[in-house]
């Protein structure tokens, strides 16, 4: 909220707030597995590990070359959790494109770049 509540303080009336979002792909994820791969290759492993009751991904990187082993850690919210935050800041959504080419979204998109214009 406070992103979304930053960003409408620095727009100006018919100013614009980009945010390119991505949720997780949950169709993807088996009932009781513990991660989903996201990259199986010669130098790299990429598994992602959901938490669906706190809306957290860790992403574990395994890197073969020089044997680095990370993690990074995000939190994603949902399409609609969006659209009330920037409601609540004084935004509306203008436009939503399938990634940056702005093509019209589909059901099978978890990726999406969001228009919110703040209101005049």
């Amino acid at each position: 909220m406070a992103c979304f509540a930053n960003a409408a303080a620095h727009l100006t009336p018919g100013g614009v707030f980009v945010v390119e979002q991505g949720e997780p792909d949950l169709r993807r994820f088996p009932r009781g597995a513990a991660g989903v791969p996201f990259e199986i290759g010669e130098q790299h492993l990429g598994v992602d590990k959901y938490d669906l009751v706190t809306q957290q991904l860790t992403s574990h990187h395994y890197r073969v070359g020089d044997r680095q082993v990370f993690a990074s850690r995000h939190r994603w919210a949902w399409f609609g959790e969006m659209e009330l935050m920037a409601r609540l800041a004084g935004l509306r959504l203008l436009s939503r494109g399938k990634g940056w080419g702005r093509a019209a979204p589909d059901n099978d998109d978890t990726g999406r770049v969001s228009l919110y214009e703040k209101r005049g």
